[in-house]
């Protein structure tokens, strides 16, 4: 589901994939 649309939402997403890698590298440290 990817629609032009929605940018705001994609960009929310994308800033929440980061947060879950560092979460994921914190724990493996």
């Amino acid at each position: 589901i990817k629609k032009p649309i929605d940018l705001g939402l994609g960009a929310d997403t994308r800033r929440l994939a980061v947060m879950f890698k560092y979460i994921e590298i914190e724990k493996l440290n």
